[in-house]
């Protein structure tokens, strides 16, 4: 459930206890008084890596937030190494998604792995691809009742029968 914040002490201390938690945390949103922002952890074994994301409609506003961000990173000493830092960007690609000033969209490259997905040949492989689609079914405009004829395929008292449905 998402949770409004007021960022006082008990707030401040929530948010130095999930500093030390990032390592285990893939992603973490942080919202700041009544503006928000969100704050994407790389947790990889290789290293540890943060994402920070802004956007606002105008680059006035923009600029505004982006002043307090950096503050905030500095007062909790967090630290953004310049040359790996893009700002001002009219797209970008994060998490197998494009987020740019109309939303958030399924990245293309995506779309096409499933497009050559090759025809299931077993219920795991079914159940496979449904996972694998079902993370973006927020995309997709009827999706329960799209794959319900392949979710069929799943159950474990049907006869596995693949048939151009």
């Amino acid at each position: 459930k998402d949770k409004k914040y007021k960022w006082e002490k008990e707030e401040e201390e929530a948010f130095q206890t999930l500093k030390q938690k990032l390592c285990s945390a893939p992603i973490l949103v942080l919202p700041k008084g009544t503006k928000n922002f969100v704050v994407y952890c790389d947790a990889s074994l290789k290293a540890y890596g943060a994402v920070l994301m802004q956007r606002e409609k105008d680059e006035e506003e923009h600029g505004k937030h982006l002043k307090i961000i950096l503050e905030l990173l500095k007062k909790e000493r967090l630290y953004a190494k310049f040359s790996k830092c893009d700002f001002w960007l009219d797209s970008v690609q994060f998490l197998g998604h494009v987020i740019d000033r109309s939303g958030v969209h399924v990245d293309p490259a995506k779309t096409e792995a499933i497009r050559n997905w090759a025809a299931p040949t077993t219920p795991t492989e079914v159940r496979q691809f449904l996972r694998w689609a079902g993370y973006y079914q927020k995309f997709i405009e009827g999706f329960s009742l799209i794959s319900k004829p392949l979710t069929k395929l799943t159950q474990k008292d049907k006869k596995y029968k693949w048939e151009k449905e």
